[in-house]
């Protein structure tokens, strides 16, 4: 009696897996829309999502680095701790 009902929650798990992986993923992240300019080494913008991407240039294509608002803040953060306290003044 038991291992029929165990066949019968494999097969279930097994059916939502397979539902599952037929749907797609709802939070990729589209590529963003870039501008033309061929010269620029990155770009910043917002993408649909409100997220903040930054697309870095570089030798082998690009980088894309997609950051939620409060992640930007961090980064911003960060970026600031790096700098020296004599050219802040200027």
């Amino acid at each position: 009696m038991f291992g029929w009902r165990k066949r019968q929650i494999a097969n279930q798990v097994d059916r939502d897996i397979n539902d599952a992986a037929a749907q797609p993923v709802a939070d990729q992240i589209p590529e963003p829309k870039l501008a033309k300019n061929k010269d620029a080494l990155y770009t910043v913008g917002v993408n649909q999502e409100g997220y903040t991407q930054l697309v870095l240039k570089n030798d082998y294509g690009r980088t894309t680095l997609t950051m939620s608002p409060d992640l930007v803040r961090k980064l911003i953060w960060q970026l600031e701790a790096t700098l020296d306290e004599k050219e802040e003044q200027r």
